[in-house]
């Protein structure tokens, strides 16, 4: 689906999504014959466009082609605006279009004023402006989808900000990737690994507004780190399933979840990368946004939505046998700090339970959820490791599990549309 490896490096500084798009200096629109001609700098002013930058000798570039006259077609006749430009000369052009169909509007960046003022660094690259002006995506076009144009008409998508496809710089490489990607390795929150890994330095800049969401480039890495300076907040996921990404982001045990998708999706592993700037907000407000808006860009990039629903549930009821073991919170105030921090709540074990089973644990006695239990938590956090703490968790509790079903409010992850049979 993605083009990373086979697009061409441009020097320059990408613009962001979420900032004002620049106008477009220098064009002429080009036909398959006749005499090229200029187009108004302030094409854009006012108006949704799909701003595609390409070139007839970009294989990916080419292959998009069929599914950008699909999205003219599709919006004939409603306020959307599609050009594609181009570095070639007019010329060039012309001939390649007598030869393949591009419909839209077709324009000469000859001079290469547009390309540098969009500061455009990968061939294909498109971006998805709002009437505001303001850039609502950046995207490879082959991730467009009638959705995402929808709801920047209708202002859904005003101020997502969200960047769908690149984030790796591919003048370095395969070997550079298999490289970086090969031996697991600290990264920061904020900051893309596949990009950033040798310029990270103490005084690189997190962006202060941007989303990278793609399948992932890493082959055994992954985890995740946020990461906070004095005007951004920003977080780094590396290699994490939709499940992984859905349970963090609605705050939902995976237990509450259901991806209504076919096996090879679900198995499917994704890189996010996000920055919000703080904006005189507290770091937790910005954060909040920040998950917000990075759930409705993989939601865009997987063409899906959520739905929530009533449902009863097969689930076990945890009942605590040893409760000797258990303190309340002003007992484990009275212990020394190192003490303390081995200290865990029954929920928290309840959590840990339901999240190994897959199913939902509701407590026998809510009252206990708020007390302690000392047990360190596994420095091992392989599948073994975590089996053989949680075995000992179950022994020094006394936990004891009983079958029950209660109805439950369920997230369903489903697709916008129907498979086409």
């Amino acid at each position: 689906m993605l083009s990373v490896l086979a697009g061409l490096l441009i020097v320059g500084k990408q613009l962001p999504s979420g900032t004002a798009a620049p106008n477009l200096p220098g064009l002429v629109e080009v036909q398959k014959s006749g005499k090229p001609r200029p187009i108004s700098p302030d094409l854009l002013k006012g108006k949704v466009a799909i701003v595609d930058f390409w070139a007839t000798w970009c294989a990916p570039c080419i292959a998009t082609i069929p599914k950008m006259n699909e999205l003219v077609e599709r919006f004939k006749g409603k306020p959307v605006t599609f050009i594609s430009i181009s570095p070639e000369a007019p010329e060039v052009i012309a001939k390649f279009m007598g030869k393949t169909e591009m419909l839209g509007m077709i324009a000469s960046d000859q001079t290469e004023t547009t390309k540098r003022k969009w500061g455009i660094k990968f061939f294909p690259t498109a971006y998805i402006i709002g009437a505001d002006g303001q850039i609502a995506f950046v995207i490879e076009p082959d991730l467009i989808t009638p959705e995402m144009i929808e709801g920047v008409i209708s202002g859904k998508f005003k101020g997502v900000g969200a960047t769908l496809g690149h984030g790796f710089d591919p003048s370095r490489g395969t070997s550079f990737i298999e490289q970086m990607t090969g031996e697991p390795r600290t990264f920061r929150g904020g900051f893309d690994p596949a990009y950033d890994y040798v310029e990270l330095k103490d005084d690189l800049v997190m962006p202060p507004f941007c989303t990278v969401v793609r399948p992932s480039l890493f082959k055994r890495q992954m985890g995740f780190h946020y990461g906070k300076n004095s005007t951004t907040v920003g977080a780094t996921v590396i290699n994490w399933s939709p499940m992984d990404l859905l349970e963090s982001l609605t705050a939902t045990l995976a237990a509450y979840i259901r991806v209504d998708f076919d096996d090879k999706f679900q198995q499917s592993r994704w890189d996010a990368i996000i920055t919000r700037p703080l904006a005189g907000r507290s770091a937790q407000r910005a954060v909040g946004e920040m998950e917000n808006d990075l759930l409705t860009s993989l939601l865009a990039a997987w063409q899906a939505k959520l739905d929530t629903r009533e449902e009863e549930v097969s689930g076990l009821s945890m009942s605590v046998a040893n409760q000797g073991q258990l303190i309340t919170q002003s007992e484990l105030d009275k212990l020394p700090a190192a003490k303390r921090k081995h200290y865990r709540t029954v929920e928290d074990a309840r959590s840990f339970i339901a999240a190994g089973r897959g199913v939902p644990i509701y407590s026998a006695d809510p009252s206990l959820d708020g007390l302690f239990w000392d047990n360190e938590f596994p420095e091992d956090g392989t599948p073994n490791g975590m089996k053989s703490w949680l075995d000992k968790v179950y022994e020094r509790l006394g936990i004891r599990l009983e079958p029950v079903r209660r109805k439950e409010k369920i997230i369903h992850l489903v697709p916008l549309s129907s498979p086409k049979s």
